[in-house]
């Protein structure tokens, strides 16, 4: 199937690091679920490294068939060996990076952590015009 977007998965310690996960086809449900390679770019963060980083990511989106919702780990908790979503949550911020291939627009859509803790919930969705703008990404994972 083609998509009209490409989307990725960005999961960020504040000053510390951020992985990077492209979308890939969920069957027979279509939509994005994450898959291999996770991305990885750690502070300092380095402008150039993380625009090649999520080009690199997004060149890989829908690049890979899953079928049926994987029993197991998640793509993010085999990367960082922690068993639970409930932890990643714990330790991570996250945003969706999506390409709408139509409109040729950027948009960023930052997830809050849900009041217990076990998942993320609501957005702010932030546009980024036909250009990503790094200096908003940087502000957003930097201390």
């Amino acid at each position: 199937m083609e998509y009209q977007y490409n989307q990725i998965s960005c999961f960020y310690s504040k000053g510390e690091r951020i992985l990077l996960i492209p979308k890939g086809e969920l069957l027979p449900f279509g939509g994005g679920i994450d898959i291999d390679p996770v991305f990885e770019v750690k502070a300092p963060f380095d402008k150039q490294e993380l625009e090649q980083k999520v080009n690199e990511c997004f060149s890989l989106c829908w690049s890979k068939i899953v079928n049926g919702i994987p029993k197991g780990p998640s793509i993010i908790e085999k990367y960082l060996n922690i068993k639970g979503f409930k932890k990643i949550v714990q330790q991570f911020e996250y945003f969706d990076l999506t390409y709408n291939k139509v409109e040729k627009k950027y948009n960023l859509m930052k997830s809050f952590k849900a009041a217990n803790y076990k998942s993320y919930s609501g957005m702010e969705i932030i546009e980024l015009g036909s250009e990503i703008n790094f200096d908003v990404i940087l502000n957003l994972i930097s201390d």
